[in-house]
């Protein structure tokens, strides 16, 4: 956890390289203590992304195969992810559908936690990400 907070601090102040550093030690702590989630495995490829690092694209990918996600939030920044790189790719039927998995999440009005019915729900933060993934929905390049 402490290097995700310091990758997130890096980012924060813009220092790219450190912040991948911080990334991938907390990947590699993660790997050694795997029953401990930080949420790495999520945040380092919406980094990836978020800052357009096209050649970590596949890096991001394969951090993101091992994230399972309990809240809409954390659902769509991992569809969100896959739908930006598949984009990329040119993979546009796939992107397609990520970006509408990315908007059906980000439309949840309640948490699957009866207690907690707002928690973990996708903000106001996202909208230009949001209207990206409706073009990518769509179809539109």
């Amino acid at each position: 956890m402490a290097y995700l907070q310091a990758a997130e601090c890096c980012d924060a102040l813009d220092r790219i390289q450190e912040a991948l550093h911080y990334f991938r030690l907390s990947l590699d702590a993660q790997s050694r203590f795997p029953n401990i989630d930080p949420g790495t495995n999520l945040e380092y490829p919406w980094f990836i992304v978020s800052r357009g690092l096209v050649d970590l694209y596949g890096e991001a990918l394969d951090a993101l195969q091992r994230y399972r996600g309990v809240f809409p939030a954390q659902w769509f920044k991992a569809a969100a992810i896959r739908a930006l790189i598949a984009d990329h790719n040119g993979e546009r039927d796939q992107a397609s559908q990520y970006a509408s998995d990315a908007l059906e999440a980000a439309s949840q009005k309640q948490s699957p936690f009866r207690y907690h019915p707002s928690l973990g729900l996708v903000g106001q933060g996202h909208s230009g990400i949001i209207e990206r993934l409706r073009h990518i929905a769509a179809g539109v390049a």
